[in-house]
């Protein structure tokens, strides 16, 4: 408005001098003074509309400066505050771009990790989106570069799914220096922005490793006194047994042949089977191998059917001679008589032989007449061949009686070491049967039902 003012005056100062002043004039004037008194105003006029209308806009100018001044001032303090925010995580947290270049690391990364520790302007970028001139394979040598990379010696991975069934999380261990820092993985799918590719959060948790190797320890050492308390026990009852009736045999005057001497020879022969029966379960429980069998020494091909008949035999001869209880148990062998395994043998013969003596045991006890008590029931083997992933080809051996059955508590437990529901039972023969199988890369599982039976499954690579 100013400046519309100043120039209408300096017109009118203009046109005046031209009237009162001998001022060169243009012909065009001098002939029609009134054409330049009109074009005089018309041109103030102009003038004043012009600058009404920059005053108009340059207060919308202002207002407009404003509000970017605003806008600069909110984004400045929303950078502060995202900064504040990610270094004040406890986690360290890395955002990696193409070809795994380090586009953001927050505080505790930089103070964990220190990769560049001499540089202070390096520190100072904690927080926000920088180029640091830095590969996250100059930090870490075997730094798994997204998900489609292998799996390195050092470091172990697991993944979680969403709810659509994909890929949503990665986590992994790596060592680096003297700490083992725990990974989470996740992958930025909005293509529209482009600065980051992964994000990656970390933290220290090599004191948590700690602990948990403590408690693996003192948990196998607690195992190790129960095993053993609980061996002690086992073996003191066989033993008073054996010392009481060698003793009698000693001192009393017994007939051979007697039917004293027959029942006192008789128990020595029952507590000497059940020792030696606890010795080859504690033995076979304490030496089972890994899961990841490591070469093939003790493989062969052998016929699972007539293996299978084999142990039958000797387990109805073992029921008929060796049983302090009558038992009238059949079994049946529908084991196809085609399939062949190559595997260890004796450990498949040793969870054969165990499934079947928990089955045994499992059976019904019935009383009849002279009120003596006797187990009936009837045991089916059989096979079936699948393939599983890979094209791997195992075969399933079920094992079912009509036995008692379990609850699910008991089924819970049923293959945890020294649980027995049994009142003779050792705890360890399901136990030994799930560690065997696992060692040879197998799988079990059990389903039972009360007074019904319980039909016991295991799959092995055949």
């Amino acid at each position: 408005m100013i400046f519309g003012v100043a120039s209408a005056v300096a017109i009118g100062i203009s046109a005046d001098m031209q009237y009162y002043f001998n001022i060169g004039r243009h012909a065009y004037f001098l002939s029609s003074p009134d054409k330049l008194l009109f074009l005089t105003s018309l041109n103030i006029l102009g003038v004043l509309i012009f600058s009404w209308l920059l005053y108009h806009f340059s207060g919308e100018l202002d207002i407009l400066s404003g509000r970017i001044v605003e806008r600069d001032e909110f984004i400045r303090k929303s950078q502060n505050f995202n900064r504040e925010l990610f270094n004040s995580f406890s986690q360290g947290i890395i955002v990696l771009g193409e070809c795994g270049k380090i586009i953001f690391m927050n505080k505790a990364a930089i103070q964990m990790l220190e990769p560049d520790s001499e540089n202070r302007a390096f520190r100072d970028k904690a927080g926000i989106l920088y180029n640091f001139n830095m590969k996250i394979t100059d930090i870490f040598e075997n730094f798994p570069l997204g998900a489609t990379h292998e799996m390195h010696k050092n470091r172990t991975t697991t993944e979680t799914k969403n709810d659509r069934g994909e890929n949503a999380l990665k986590r992994f261990e790596l060592k680096y220096k003297d700490m083992i820092l725990g990974f989470s993985e996740t992958k930025l799918e909005n293509k529209e922005y482009k600065t980051g590719k992964f994000i990656f959060l970390f933290r220290d948790i090599t004191y948590i490793k700690q602990l948990e190797m403590e408690s693996k320890i003192n948990e196998g050492l607690a195992t190790a006194g129960k095993l053993a308390g609980w061996l002690a026990h086992e073996i003191r009852n066989p033993l008073a047994a054996l010392n009481t009736s060698a003793y009698v045999l000693n001192t009393e005057n017994i007939s051979f042949g007697g039917s004293d001497y027959k029942k006192l020879t008789g128990i020595i022969k029952i507590e000497a089977q059940r020792l030696d029966n606890l010795v080859n379960d504690f033995l076979g429980f304490v030496k089972v191998k890994s899961k990841n069998v490591s070469g093939s020494a003790n493989f062969e091909n052998f016929n699972l059917f007539l293996l299978a008949e084999d142990l039958i035999r000797g387990f109805m001869d073992s029921i008929a001679n060796c049983c302090s209880e009558k038992a009238e148990i059949k079994i049946h062998n529908s084991i196809n008589k085609k399939i062949n395994v190559f595997s260890e043998k004796s450990r498949v013969r040793h969870v054969l032989l165990n499934v079947m003596q928990n089955a045994v045991q499992s059976t019904k006890k019935t009383i009849l007449a002279g009120k003596k008590e006797f187990r009936t029931g009837i045991i089916r083997l059989g096979s079936k061949v699948v393939e599983k992933t890979g094209n791997k080809r195992y075969v399933s051996i079920s094992v079912s009686d009509n036995g008692e059955g379990m609850d699910d508590f008991t089924l819970k437990n049923a293959f945890k070491p020294l649980f027995t529901t049994k009142k003779d039972g050792f705890g360890l023969g399901l136990s030994l049967v799930y560690s065997i199988t696992e060692s040879l890369n197998g799988e079990i599982e059990a389903i039972s039902r009360v007074n019904k039976g319980t039909l016991i499954r295991i799959s092995i690579p055949c």
